[in-house]
């Protein structure tokens, strides 16, 4: 009688175990996109270890409302051995940025010990970003492909009239002839404006979105407000760090900009993620490109909810092959041996998903120019299949087809 009552029992939780195993086994598509990844092994959902190898090792980000008083936050950087860097406001979030130092100190060990302790100040480290091309790659086509994506003919619909662009770059040219008096410029950080270097990134994206050029700028009667946080660095790259990413966003959303280009990419930020509802939360159109590491591993802002996430195609509508992969991807874009402008005049080959995300972004004006309210669904919708059938990780929902989508819009 006992043996029997132990095979039941033992019968029964194998069933409830069954059960257990085939609900983990579903498709994890229902998993909210903002909460943290994980991956089922066996019947257990484990967080993935975060990569926290991308931040500035001798400085912490110290948060508080605006109306904290200022000697408390000195106390709590007297108490942990930090030294101000620099106090800056985030009006759109009624807080306040200290960007201290750590004098040597292991910001991650830093973060912990004020994040457990103090309910009113947030810790966390100051990550770092870099821009989204890579190089430069000649084409034997020579011309921007505008008609790759029906941009051409979308012209002769819509121009990007009063529509506000930000971008979040390195500094550009506004001297050149084919942005002059299209941009405005406010930089975060120091540049030389003869250095050639140092605003190439910046310059080439700006001239994606907005150039007087008709071989090159997407939506050339919009208005660029760009705002300048990437530095250019002796490692031929132009990096920026939360703080300064963040004050970006900032100034972009009390600009009243329609549309926010990220050209850039890192890892997971709490601050950066924090911006970008904020901007989200006021009705702006946030594109940002996914990142040339041609790997699955997903880079941000590209994946955090509310961005539309781009990847490049080359001429032929064949991906990027450094392109990073994702359920993230919404589209597809030109990205591969674009012709576009450089300091001094110039023009150039450029190469990399932040040319796409430039292209998406410039479309979107075109789009928005029309309707203030951005249809998704629409975009998507129109969108060229490309790959496997249906949305996929490489393409997501296909090549942008913005002529398509512009046309219903002015037939409404």
């Amino acid at each position: 009688m006992i043996r029997l009552l132990i095979i039941k029992r033992t019968l029964l939780r194998f069933s409830f175990f069954l059960l257990f195993l085939m609900a983990a086994n579903v498709h994890a598509d229902w998993i909210p996109a903002d909460v943290a990844e994980c991956y089922f092994q066996d019947t257990l959902c484990f967080d993935l270890p975060e990569k926290r190898d991308n931040y500035n090792k001798n400085e912490i980000l110290l948060l508080f409302k605006k109306d904290f008083p200022q000697g408390l936050v000195k106390q709590v950087m007297k108490d942990h051995g930090l030294e101000s860097l620099s106090v800056n406001a985030l009006d759109s979030m009624n807080l306040k940025l200290q960007v201290a130092s750590t004098n040597g100190q292991d910001p991650l060990e830093i973060e912990k010990k004020i994040n457990r302790v103090y309910e009113e100040i947030e810790a966390t480290t100051n990550n770092e970003y870099f821009t989204n091309a890579s190089g430069v790659k000649k084409t034997s086509i020579g011309v921007y492909p505008k008609s790759l994506t029906g941009a051409s003919r979308a012209l002769t619909l819509s121009n990007g009239e009063n529509i506000l662009i930000g971008m979040v770059d390195g500094p550009v040219d506004i001297k050149h002839k084919d942005l002059k008096g299209k941009v405005i410029q406010h930089s975060l950080v120091d540049f030389n404006p003869e250095s050639v270097a140092e605003m190439h990134h910046g310059t080439t994206i700006a001239g994606v979105l907005v150039s007087s050029n008709d071989r090159i700028g997407i939506a050339p009667n919009a208005r660029l407000l760009s705002v300048s946080a990437f530095e250019y660095t002796d490692e031929n790259k132009a990096r920026s760090s939360s703080a300064q990413v963040a004050q970006a966003i900032d100034y972009a959303i009390s600009k009243k900009v329609d549309i926010l280009n990220l050209s850039f990419s890192g890892g997971k930020d709490t601050l950066v993620k924090r911006m970008i509802k904020k901007a989200a939360d006021q009705g702006i159109v946030i594109v940002a490109s996914s990142g040339n590491n041609n790997t699955d591993e997903p880079k941000y802002p590209a994946a955090y909810p509310r961005v539309i996430t781009v990847t490049a195609v080359d001429h032929f509508s064949e991906r990027y092959k450094m392109a990073n992969r994702g359920k993230h991807i919404d589209l597809a874009a030109p990205g591969v041996g674009i012709m576009t402008i450089a300091p001094g005049d110039r023009y150039d080959f450029a190469t990399g998903t932040s040319i796409a995300a430039a292209h998406v972004s410039g479309s979107i004006a075109l789009f928005m120019s029309k309707n203030k309210r951005l249809d998704r669904l629409l975009i998507t919708e129109t969108a060229k299949d490309l790959g496997k059938p249906g949305h996929d990780i490489d393409y997501g929902d296909g090549l942008l087809n913005i002529y398509s989508a512009l046309e219903r819009v002015v037939k409404r």
